[in-house]
């Protein structure tokens, strides 16, 4: 991740960076928008990520500030990097960028965060929440939220992760509708714009949250879990 001193660019240093990572598989992400809460940064829009030209731009949307919104527009259409939203930023942002990955077909570019913890504090179910407003405000199908906070994740930084394949780490979450709601159960709720309950948390095979988690209320249907 390149939080830099964006003032120094003329000294090459940050490109020399990109060159050592991608020569080492390392990929380059990169903090974006306005300064964040240490303000040691300078205002890094589409013209220093073409410079630099990340795997990854690091919160286009906001953390917690973001650049203007046509360089947001700008980056989704003139760059190939992955975007990232996170949950503690500027949610009219969000509509922008995603009206241009929806005209660009480029939903498999999308990687959700929460830029947290951090200056922002911490989000509880920050990833849930940005998958809901997703899913319910901005129009995205359900489904297709989940990959952005999974399996694109996994795609984008390299690594075996948020993918159910054979040989991947069997990191599985069970939910459901939480009692109350009128979604017809887990994936409808986000779509509709609530949290779901989740059931069962398994780790790299290894059940680490059985019947119930503490984070949400209960689901209405718990798993059954069976030797």
């Amino acid at each position: 991740f390149i939080f830099y001193d964006y003032s120094l660019l003329p000294n090459g240093e940050a490109e020399r960076y990109v060159v050592w990572a991608r020569a080492r598989g390392i990929k380059v992400k990169i903090h974006s928008g306005g300064v964040s809460r240490s303000g040691v940064s300078q205002v890094a829009g589409v013209d220093i990520v073409k410079r630099i030209k990340p795997d990854i731009v690091g919160h286009i949307t906001g953390g917690p500030i973001p650049m203007p919104e046509e360089e947001v527009d700008q980056i989704a259409r003139e760059t190939d990097a992955y975007l990232e939203i996170c949950s503690s930023g500027n949610s009219r942002l969000v509509l922008t960028l995603m009206r241009a990955v929806k005209s660009l077909d480029a939903f498999h570019r999308v990687v959700i965060g929460t830029d947290t913890p951090g200056g922002t504090g911490v989000i509880p179910r920050g990833m849930f929440r940005e998958v809901a407003f997703l899913a319910s405000v901005v129009g995205v199908p359900p489904e297709i939220a989940i990959c952005m906070a999974t399996g694109n994740v996994g795609i984008a930084h390299g690594l075996p992760l948020g993918m159910l394949k054979e040989g991947r780490p069997a990191d599985i979450v069970l939910l459901d509708k939480i009692h109350g709601s009128v979604a017809s159960d887990g994936v409808d709720s986000l779509a509709k714009g609530d949290l779901p309950g989740v059931s069962v948390v398994m780790i790299d095979g290894e059940i680490k949250v059985g019947g119930r988690s503490q984070q949400t209320p209960p689901p209405e249907r718990a798993a059954t879990i069976t030797a």
